[in-house]
């Protein structure tokens, strides 16, 4: 396994030590490249590609903690072990992003071995988990469906996150109701408040596939879904399912009144989908001589009497609306 090093070091003395205790490493080949200050680093990371960056903080042309930020930003995506004889910058350096911090009174084989290689793998997994948020990030953005995030703050919920299509269902503005209580933010949360809570507190997700919701302002029927997020946040995913419902509801109707005439007349009346029965009343059960248990999806050819199957079968195929 080779791994390649920049080397940022204005001490040439130091410099040529740190080469040696990487060429000692027992289980690594280390390929280091030298840099004596922090422009020629600078234009060697925007040529070749490093595993790592050893660091000092003190150099010609800079001084502390700015090195250290020049260089995060020079190569943000390279992981950077701070090496330097003054402890108090280089702990802050780690505070700000470095991966590791080396003193040169204690350098060793084994310590630079172990330090570059924890760096690159902690690196990966903080690439990985950026590039997850940058994902999840997308997505939220991205949906047609609507996201409200809270955040759990002594048994209250308060509003902290939505994305844009939250604005387009509900048909408000979302950011005058940051940081504030949901209750406050919607008025007539009901128990939905404590199913949120609950989501937060076990973990387990939450779904309600039709509340109906009328604070004067919004009005509908709504789908929601909650998750947990982080500790102490929820998300929930809600889509307005008004006029599906209001749909559903008129079906529903006229499939009643459907039913209520269809019992009250003395003829048989069925009704067919794609050639088969999907309902029928009482007068054409008997008819049939035949449960409705035993019509339904049944073909409608099994009903009709051998001679006028061929113009049943016709009519059926060429999706007639007549008579006949």
């Amino acid at each position: 396994m080779s791994i390649k090093v920049l080397l940022i070091e204005d001490d040439r003395d130091i410099a040529r030590l740190i080469t040696k205790m990487l060429d000692k490493a027992f289980f690594t080949t280390f390929e280091v490249t030298h840099a004596p200050d922090m422009e020629t680093g600078k234009k060697l990371v925007r040529q070749y590609d490093y595993d790592c960056v050893l660091l000092d903080l003190y150099l010609s042309n800079s001084a502390g903690l700015e090195t250290f930020k020049e260089c995060a930003l020079e190569c943000p995506f390279t992981p950077i072990v701070i090496v330097s004889g003054y402890t108090e910058d280089g702990v802050e350096a780690v505070r700000c992003g470095a991966q590791d911090f080396i003193p040169k009174t204690e350098i060793s084989p084994s310590l630079f071995e172990r330090s570059i290689k924890y760096a690159i793998e902690r690196h990966k997994l903080e690439v990985e988990k950026i590039n997850a948020e940058v994902k999840y990030s997308n997505i939220i953005t991205n949906t047609p469906l609507g996201v409200h995030m809270y955040e759990l703050q002594d048994e209250d919920l308060y509003f902290c996150g939505y994305n844009p299509a939250a604005d387009n269902i509900l048909g408000i503005d979302h950011k005058s109701l940051i940081g504030i209580k949901i209750e406050d933010a919607f008025r007539n949360v009901g128990i939905i408040k404590n199913e949120y809570i609950s989501v937060i507190k076990t973990g387990e997700g939450w779904t309600n596939k039709k509340i109906a919701y009328d604070d004067g302002k919004i009005k509908g029927v709504y789908s929601i879904s909650a998750f947990k997020i982080e500790k102490n946040k929820v998300a929930t995913i809600f889509q307005d399912i008004t006029q599906r419902v209001e749909s559903e509801e008129e079906l529903k109707r006229t499939r009643e009144r459907f039913k209520l005439l269809s019992e009250s007349t003395f003829e048989g009346v069925a009704i067919t989908k794609h050639g088969k029965f999907i309902d029928a009343n009482r007068q054409f059960c008997k008819m049939v001589r035949a449960d409705l248990d035993y019509i339904i999806g049944k073909d409608v050819t099994e009903f009709v009497a051998s001679q006028d199957k061929d113009i049943v079968l016709k009519t059926l195929l060429k999706k007639s609306e007549s008579p006949y």
